[in-house]
C-alpha cells in the first residue's frame, strides 16, 4: 500500500513561468542597483553675452570672453573649473568650456550695465542680482562676428543619484 502512495504536489506554476518570474526579479534587482549608483548631472541655467574686444581690455591674455550671469542663489556652488555649455543665439553654435574667473560678490543689473558697458540689447542678459563669471571658449571664436551676441549657458554644478529623483526616496539619498 505504501508503494502506491505518492506525495502529489499541486502544480501552481509551470516551469517556464517560474523561470520567467526569477528572471524578472533579477532584472528588477539589477535596475534597482543601477538606480542606486548611477548619477546624472545637475545644471543651472544662465544668460550672458560675448564680450567685445573693448569690454575685455581689463582682462589679461583674453582674446574672446563670454560673460555669464547666474542667479545669486547658486553662488556657493559655483567655482572656477566647472564645465559650461554655451549656446550662442537661439539654435546657433554650441561651445564647451570651463569657468575661468568668477567676479567677486553679487552684482546688480545696474552695476553690471555700468561695469561691463552693456548696451540696451546686451542688458537683457541680466534682470536680477546675479553672480558674474567669465568663460573662455575652447574653440576659436571670431570676436568680430560674435561680439555682443546673446548666449544661453548651462553650468554643471554637480550630480545626483537617479534614485533621488523618485518622490519620497530623496530624503534617504542625502548622504
Amino acid at each position: 500500500m505504501q508503494r502506491r502512495e505518492k506525495d502529489i504536489f499541486p502544480r501552481l506554476v509551470s516551469p517556464p513561468v517560474f523561470l520567467g518570474a526569477w528572471l524578472l526579479f533579477g532584472l528588477l534587482l539589477l535596475t534597482g542597483l543601477v538606480a542606486w549608483w548611477a548619477e546624472i548631472p545637475t545644471f543651472i541655467d544662465g544668460s550672458g553675452i560675448v564680450l567685445t574686444p573693448a569690454q575685455t581690455h581689463r582682462f589679461s591674455n583674453a582674446s574672446t570672453l563670454i560673460l555669464i550671469f547666474l542667479p545669486r542663489a547658486y553662488a556657493a556652488k559655483i567655482h572656477a573649473g566647472l564645465p559650461v555649455r554655451v549656446q550662442i543665439d537661439d539654435g546657433g553654435t554650441e561651445l564647451l568650456s570651463r569657468i575661468e574667473h568668477i567676479e567677486p560678490g553679487i552684482i546688480s543689473p545696474a552695476d553690471a550695465r555700468q561695469r561691463y558697458a552693456l548696451d540696451s540689447e546686451e542688458e537683457r542678459a541680466i534682470d536680477q542680482p546675479s553672480v558674474a563669471l567669465l568663460v573662455q571658449p575652447r574653440q576659436k571664436l571670431d570676436a568680430g562676428i560674435y561680439a555682443g551676441s546673446m548666449v544661453e549657458a548651462r553650468v554643471q554644478i554637480g550630480s545626483r543619484r537617479v534614485l533621488s529623483l523618485f518622490p519620497g526616496l530623496d530624503r534617504f539619498m542625502k548622504g
